[in-house]
């Protein structure tokens, strides 16, 4: 019985050494940093996180909170900054939010995002109270609705 406890710490040790490692080896490439180092050199870094093929810097620049979506050679895809208040959303966004069905939907994130091509604002909804809900009941949606600077509705993805 003791010689089985034994091995089962050094098992569940070498196996925390070896996850331990390849969380080492899973760094950002160098293109990436240099990418991001130059787009926001005054940036406080905080850390990177991979989400498939995408590297995801979190940082804060200027008292705020944000992360940038950049691809493994180090093409900038998208910054986003989290934002408080509906009303830094464009007042024609704000008027739509207010007089379409998604008027008694709970906002769950409001963001500003940056891509190469154009500025957003993502404002993430449910139709729900932010209540728990349980797997099974086929009722509750997640939408993501983007604007565009004027506060024109652009894009709606349902999830």
């Amino acid at each position: 019985m003791k010689n089985r406890i034994v091995k089962t710490i050094v098992l569940v040790s070498v196996m925390g050494l070896m996850s331990y490692s390849s969380m080492a080896q899973n760094k950002e490439p160098l293109a990436v940093s240099n990418a991001f180092s130059a787009r926001y050199p005054s940036a406080k870094l905080k850390g990177w996180k991979m989400k498939n093929d995408t590297c995801i810097a979190v940082f804060n620049m200027d008292k705020r909170h944000y992360k940038a979506y950049y691809m493994t050679d180090g093409t900038w895809v998208k910054t986003e900054r989290n934002v408080k208040h509906l009303s830094t959303l464009p007042w024609q966004a704000r008027v739509y939010l207010k007089n379409s069905k998604y008027a008694s939907w709970h906002v769950d994130n409001l963001a500003k995002v940056q891509t190469p091509y154009h500025n957003m604002y993502m404002v993430e909804l449910d139709n729900h109270s932010g209540t728990t809900s349980y797997e099974g009941n086929g009722d509750n949606v997640t939408q993501d609705l983007f604007f565009n600077d004027n506060g024109h509705l652009v894009k709606a993805d349902q999830h």
